[in-house]
This record gives C-alpha cells, sequence and structure tokens, in this order.
C-alpha cells in the first residue's frame, strides 16, 4: 500500500503510530509542528487519515492536536474501528513545563461523521494528573 502526501515535515516522524479499516488509515506524526490561529505549535503533533481513492491512498483530512501545546506529542498512538478514532497525546500539560518528565497525557475519541470527516466528541485526562506517567503512550480500541 502506498500511501501519498505532499505535505509530510522532515521530522515529524510520521508513521510513528498507525491504525486503519478499509475505508481509512490514521497515520500520527507526534513531532510535527504546525501554525493554527496565528501560533506556531512546535512538535504539538498531527493526524493524518487517508482514504482510497483510484487505487491509491491520498490525504483525507489532517487532524492536529486540539490543546495546542507545545510537545505535546498528538499522534503517538492511534486506534480506529468504523467508527471511532482514538488519538492520543502523550506529551500533554496543564501546565507549562521545560521538563518532559512530567507530562500527563491526554486521549482524544473522534467520531466519523455523516460527511464522512472524523469530528472530536470527547477527550479523557490522565486519573491522577500530579504524577509523570505519559497517559495514552499506548491505546488500543
Amino acid at each position: 500500500m502506498r500511501l501519498s502526501n505532499y505535505r509530510l515535515e522532515e521530522g515529524a516522524q510520521y508513521g510513528w503510530s498507525c491504525a486503519g479499516t478499509e475505508k481509512f488509515v490514521a497515520m500520527g506524526g507526534p513531532n510535527a509542528s504546525y501554525e493554527l490561529r496565528g501560533r506556531k505549535v512546535d512538535e504539538g503533533g498531527k493526524v493524518i487519515v487517508y482514504k482510497p481513492f483510484n487505487g491509491k491512498w491520498v490525504n483525507h483530512q489532517e487532524l492536529v492536536n486540539p490543546a495546542m501545546d507545545d510537545f505535546g506529542w498528538f499522534g503517538n498512538a492511534v486506534a480506529m474501528n468504523q467508527q471511532y478514532l482514538i488519538v492520543a497525546a502523550s506529551g500533554y500539560s496543564q501546565k507549562e513545563i521545560e521538563n518532559h518528565e512530567h507530562r500527563e497525557g491526554k486521549v482524544y475519541v473522534y467520531a466519523l461523521s455523516e460527511k464522512q470527516y472524523w469530528q472530536k466528541q470527547f477527550e479523557i485526562s490522565a486519573p491522577n494528573r500530579n504524577r509523570a506517567g505519559s497517559f495514552g503512550k499506548t491505546i488500543i480500541l
């Protein structure tokens, strides 16, 4: 299978995580940086969703870290089925910190809309936010 995307950013680590169904493939790039609402987010992370078209898998949708936090690592783990896409951001932190060891992590749940786009439904926070734990480092659906 060949995935095509003309906008893959070097160093973003696309392919760090992957999940797929017959209709979609989600590929995480936890080190992807991006600009959103006039703010540059360093290593916030992205997930690119592909779908088949004319014998190739083409870019269908790009999801970025909703928290817009630097080093959030959104997309470090992904899982999906026909109805849901789960995306982890194990680097998420409520406070601005320089020490990456104390990031609690967060998981985002997306549902497939009638128009075949993934829409965020809710977030799941780490159960104990006072401890380092990288919540969402590994997920399964």
